[in-house]
């Protein structure tokens, strides 16, 4: 789960990426290779929450609102490498 974890959040901080060089079909790649990283995870609620997480920076892309894509991607991407997935809670906390 940490190694499917972190992969997406490469691809999450290379869509934040394609956004800014307004590569919008590469970003949603990107995103889209993310959530089937994290499909092809055991499943768990973590994994159920990331799901939900890239759903949600897929709408915000698609409809336009990069301010919004680019804020939740990059906290998203951030918490992730820093080993947290909810505040108080660690990666290794929520594998138990």
């Amino acid at each position: 789960q940490y190694t499917a974890l972190m992969l997406a959040a490469r691809l999450k901080k290379s869509a934040i990426a394609c956004v800014d060089q307004k590569r919008y079909n590469a970003a949603q790649e990107k995103l889209a290779s993310a959530k089937a990283t994290i499909l092809k995870a055991p499943t768990s609620e973590l994994m159920e929450a990331e799901i939900i997480a890239i759903e949600s920076l897929e709408a915000n892309l698609r409809n336009h609102q990069l301010l919004e894509f680019r804020k939740q991607s990059h906290y998203e991407a951030h918490e992730i490498t820093q080993g947290f997935t909810q505040p108080g809670r660690s990666l290794n906390q929520s594998q138990e």
